[in-house]
């Protein structure tokens, strides 16, 4: 696939999708144990969702 300069093979965008995913995913959790009020919860969910975004930008700036 390429759009706008960038190539993206498959297993690029596969690995971007998923990431985007559970950085979603980890988000909603994050503000669920907020909410509810569960200390490690929000902590574990804030490092993932740190660790997915980092895969995503990684990947997506290893393809310019």
């Amino acid at each position: 696939m390429e759009a706008g300069g960038v190539n993206l093979t498959l297993q690029d965008t596969v690995v971007i999708s998923t990431a985007l995913v559970g950085a979603i995913g980890n988000a909603y959790l994050f503000v669920a144990a907020v909410h509810d009020g569960h200390r490690g919860l929000y902590r574990a969910a804030a490092v993932a969702f740190l660790v997915f975004s980092l895969v995503a930008a990684v990947f997506f700036l290893r393809t310019l």
